[in-house]
């Protein structure tokens, strides 16, 4: 009987391992699966990534070669526009020398002087640092004046230009606005 409740106790103790085993296997077997699955998705996390860092290095790559492309083309057309004005006040000053009347010699000089002074203005805003985006107003006051004055110097004997102005910057379309507006009062008054 002893021995048979010793063997018992044996059979028991070995059954109780067993069952502990299994258990042991199951719960390696879950932790495998959790770490594979871990792995997984560590290993899908960082292609993703990956993935989205070279779609967000291409796309700042393609922005860099569409934004130099842009400005290529602004500075292609401000030259364009440039050497359109540069041409016209040409032609103008050359019509100028050959015209026959005094009067028709004079109007061709008013015109070529405003198209010079456009061709300063235009010079002074689209050549700016900042590409256009502010203008420097004493600066484009200053080119104004000086323009003024050789255009309207021979036949406004004893007027005089004084600039004072703060160092202060506008918008292209408000600086051009006060050009537009400064060139229109001083023809009225010519």
């Amino acid at each position: 009987v002893r021995i048979l409740e010793q063997l018992a106790s044996q059979v028991e103790l070995a059954l109780r391992l067993l069952v502990n085993a299994k258990d042991c296997e199951r719960a390696l077997s879950v932790l495998q699966s959790l770490q594979s699955a871990q792995q997984a998705l560590l290993s899908h996390d960082l292609t993703h990534e990956r993935t989205r860092r070279q779609q967000a290095e291409a796309a700042e790559h393609e922005a860099q070669r569409a934004l130099m492309f842009k400005e290529a083309m602004i500075h292609e057309v401000n030259h364009r526009a440039k050497n359109t004005l540069q041409a016209a006040s040409s032609l103008l000053s050359f019509q100028a020398r050959s015209a026959a009347s005094a009067e028709v010699r004079d109007a061709l000089l008013d015109t070529c002087g405003r198209l010079q002074l456009l061709a300063a203005v235009y010079a002074l805003i689209y050549t700016a640092p900042d590409q256009g985006q502010a203008v420097l107003m004493p600066r484009l006051l200053q080119t104004l004046c000086d323009a003024l004055r050789s255009f309207f110097g021979n036949t406004c004997h004893g007027v005089s230009l004084e600039l004072t102005a703060d160092p202060i910057s506008l918008p292209v379309d408000d600086a051009i606005a006060i050009a537009r507006q400064i060139v229109d009062a001083l023809e009225a008054a010519h």
